[in-house]
């Protein structure tokens, strides 16, 4: 059965592309490590940074700031002949969130995609 969730296994007759992380063949029934599944970042990175703080006996809040990176995607539309390749460059995208808590009631703001990528 096809591991249709790992984005290395392709049919060996998928076109090869170089530079992508080729590890090398996997024992098994014609699949090779060389290719990517279309539709498969070829790399993702997340980082988050939060402050905790209190402003006085009853209130307390955060900050935080989070930073996020998706890479290049590889899409094909249609089939056979008709197959038009197509490549999404990698963006990345910045969140922030500031909030304040009293007792049980809180109050956010947030922003997201600041730099308005995608």
């Amino acid at each position: 059965m096809e591991n249709v969730l790992d984005p290395w296994f392709l049919p060996e007759a998928a076109p090869r592309s170089a530079g992508h992380g080729c590890r090398g063949i996997i024992p098994g029934p014609a699949r090779i490590r060389c290719h990517r599944r279309p539709s498969a970042p070829e790399e993702n990175a997340s980082a988050g940074l939060q402050y905790n703080f209190a402003l006085n006996n009853t209130w307390s809040g955060y900050a935080r700031a989070d930073y996020s990176y998706v890479g290049d995607v590889h899409f094909v539309f249609g089939t056979g002949a008709a197959a038009t390749p197509y490549l999404q460059g990698g963006f990345g995208q910045a969140n922030l969130r500031l909030q304040l808590q009293h007792q049980q009631f809180g109050f956010e703001l947030f922003a997201r995609n600041l730099t308005n990528k995608r």
